[in-house]
């Protein structure tokens, strides 16, 4: 692990499916406690078996060029990113990928954006 933070700005981690906070008075006693989201499955067993039938094709989907998914995934991604909800704004509605959100919550330019993330670490910042 040591050798690949050397190599790498991320590690891998256990993703959460739910975050939250539990506030305790100093005896102990609950005040508060709040997960987001709020309803989640508790395990595998506990999910709807059609979610499981519908993953399935599209995990074989990666598969219909060949034996080389990379394409194939890297498009997934890309389809991820334009459409993922983020949120709603009011005047503009619900808000999705990562183009839109930048233009509706700090008037940003997508293809701005785009460039200046995609050029040489330091260079931005003269």
């Amino acid at each position: 692990m040591i050798s690949l933070a050397d190599e790498s700005p991320f590690l891998p981690y256990e993703e959460k499916d739910q975050g939250g906070i539990v506030l305790r008075d100093t005896n102990g006693v609950l005040l508060i406690h709040t997960w987001y989201p709020q309803r989640v499955y508790e395990n595998f067993d506990a999910t709807p078996p059609e979610k499981l039938r519908q993953i399935a094709p599209a995990s074989v989907r990666a598969y219909l060029d060949g034996p080389q998914t990379m394409p194939a995934r890297q498009q997934i991604l890309v389809h991820y990113l334009n459409f993922v909800p983020l949120s709603a704004k009011a005047g503009v509605g619900e808000v999705n990928g990562i183009g839109d959100c930048l233009a509706a919550w700090y008037g940003r330019d997508f293809r701005h954006v785009i460039l200046i993330a995609t050029l040489p670490t330091g260079v931005h910042d003269k």
